[in-house]
């Protein structure tokens, strides 16, 4: 039988239905080694995405063109500037930056434009809407549209001025220490649990025969000074230590090495860390020596007036204004009486009305 049901022509049918299924496979196979287009739902929730990130960082945000012209911003830079949104954008960067640091940021924009760099990071000023100076951290980078091209620019600003202000103040108190510390005449020092020194200054290094404080780190006392007063001063800072109890103005004595003498008030106080623990001692030692070596004068002088005064045979008494405030004990058997008939009264109280030569003896 001829036709189409006949032997011939049904295996050329099948041979050419094998051939349209096996080339269906390989068009099928191959559509599936090309990616398929974002789904416009994705490009959806990465522009709300990107819209959350956009007005919630904690950072300043700026896209813009490289003519310098603000094309958004967000809330934080607007805040952190002091301007309102529509103002920002009729500005440019020259405009809300500090004279002195544009020269640098236009150099290193301009290399973006160029080509020569993607992105740049530098720290600069900015100049606020009533005039103050903001310090930021600056992060520009390129953005290139879907063909490649650059276009425009993405600005990260974090605001630096708290942290600033904070360094600042540190810097100038830590200035204002250094300064107290290598200028008072005062021996400051600060030591660890085992009494080993760790700071001093400038005037203690001295005393302790170093030419620079940095000589005096790791040492103790033992290694300046004699045996008894090292240790007095190792004992004093370790009962510090056991009871947190301070020790105010103690007088003592120190024998330096070189054979001198010298005497100091001391005052000591336990050392705290951040968490409230005893960590070792400070102290401030006021050399007193010549209040010392006076006082040993006066009780010198005080000593030879006694001995003079109490030894005399001759009756010797001292008034202010007509009061007599102290006689000596020959006076005592002159009258033949005890100290409170004479001192604290005038002559007159017992001497007689009229004298000799006929004046009154008051």
């Amino acid at each position: 039988m001829n036709g189409i049901f006949s032997g011939t022509n049904m295996k050329e049918k099948t041979e050419k239905f094998k051939d349209t299924s096996k080339l269906k496979k390989e068009n099928k196979s191959s559509k599936k080694s090309f990616p398929k287009p974002p789904a416009k739902k994705n490009i959806g929730e990465n522009n709300a995405l990107f819209q959350t990130i956009f007005e919630n960082a904690e950072f300043g945000i700026v896209l813009g063109n490289f003519k310098g012209k603000l094309l958004r911003v967000n809330s934080t830079i607007t805040k952190m500037l002091g301007y309102s949104e529509k103002e920002l954008l009729n500005l440019t960067v020259k405009d809300i930056t500090h004279p002195h640091d544009f020269k640098t940021d236009q150099k290193l924009f301009n290399e973006i434009v160029s080509g020569k760099r993607k992105s740049y990071q530098i720290e600069k000023r900015y100049i606020t809407k009533d005039g103050k100076i903001k310090h930021g951290k600056l992060t520009v980078s390129q953005v290139d549209n879907i063909k490649g091209n650059v276009k425009y620019f993405i600005a990260l600003v974090e605001d630096l001025t708290e942290r600033k202000q904070t360094i600042e103040n540190l810097l100038s108190q830590q200035n204002l220490l250094v300064t107290l510390l290598d200028n008072i005449p005062d021996n400051i020092y600060f030591k660890d649990l085992n009494s080993r020194f760790i700071k001093v200054n400038k005037a203690c290094a001295m005393k302790l025969g170093a030419s620079k404080p940095e000589l005096v780190i790791g040492k103790t006392d033992a290694d300046s000074f004699g045996s008894e007063h090292a240790a007095n001063a190792f004992t004093d800072e370790q009962q510090i230590i056991k009871t947190g109890k301070p020790i105010i103005g103690k007088e003592e004595r120190e024998d330096l090495p070189d054979g001198r003498t010298t005497w100091v008030s001391t005052t000591k106080m336990p050392l705290y860390d951040s968490d409230g623990k005893i960590v070792g001692t400070f102290g401030i030692s006021r050399d007193i020596t010549q209040i010392k070596e006076s006082q040993d004068l006066v009780k010198e002088s005080e000593q030879l007036y006694r001995s003079l005064f109490e030894g005399s045979d001759d009756g010797m008494f001292f008034t202010s204004e007509e009061i007599i405030i102290d006689c000596n004990q020959t006076v005592l058997d002159i009258f033949r009486c005890d100290r409170s008939f004479v001192v604290g009264h005038p002559p007159s109280d017992f001497s007689p009305e009229v004298q000799p030569d006929g004046r009154n003896s008051y």
